[in-house]
This record gives C-alpha cells, structure tokens and sequence, in this order.
C-alpha cells in the first residue's frame, strides 16, 4: 500500500493540482511518507522539493483509499486543505503546474473518484 499525504490548495473555485513526469495525469502536491514521517513533515518536504515552498497553514480533512496512478497499487491519501508561502516553480518530477475545477477529467482516479468530489461537496471548487 502506498502512503501519501496531499495538499488541497483552493483559490477562487479552484484547485492547484500537477503535472509530473512519466504520470499522464494530474496529482496534488505532496507525496510518499517515509519511514517514520509525520503527515506535516512529509507535506514540508515535498512543497519544497516538487514547488519550492514552504507551507503554510494545514488542516487534516480525512484520509481516501483507492488506486495509483501509473502504478495501479493501492494507495491512501491523507488530505489536507491549506495553503504555501512563497513562489511556486515547478522543480525535480513536477513539470507543471493547473488551477483546475471538479470537472477536470485529467486527474488521477483517486482524485476523479473520491478526492474532487469531496472537495465539492464540502463547497470548496466549483
């Protein structure tokens, strides 16, 4: 099973989501935790590794199960909604950067199927 924590940043309807190498589809910002990492950690390595920011606030929304992109294993999501401090560049895998609403189609299937849904529902995109 793969762990990830993930950043729901939210702007005006919209969620910031990204492109990275070798996946066909779009991801939030975050990634795999490492052996003994905490949520917050995980989320501050990776903001600063794939955006180069740092984070700002972070609230735990939930966690979501489904399937990987690319991979198709089993993956958990712990979500979180907040946002960064500083000017976001796309860095190591990451090679873009969309503010996309929920009826982007180019998303993972976690984040078509249960992510996005939820965010909409909580009134958070459009």
């Amino acid at each position: 099973m793969i762990r990830k924590a993930g950043l729901a940043v939210v702007r005006n309807g919209k969620v910031l989501l990204l492109s990275k190498r070798g996946l066909d589809s779009l991801i939030l910002p975050g990634g795999k935790l490492e052996p003994g990492e905490s949520l917050v950690s995980c989320l501050e390595r990776e903001l600063d590794e794939e955006l180069g920011v740092k984070l700002g606030r972070a609230e735990f929304l939930g966690s979501f199960s489904g399937i990987a992109a690319g991979s198709g294993e089993p993956i958990v999501i712990y979500l979180f909604l907040g946002d960064y401090t500083g000017v976001p560049s796309p860095r190591a895998e990451i090679t873009g950067m969309s503010w996309v609403d929920s009826l982007e189609i180019n998303v993972s299937p976690i984040h078509r199927e249960k992510i996005m849904p939820f965010l909409k529902s909580r009134g958070l995109v459009d």
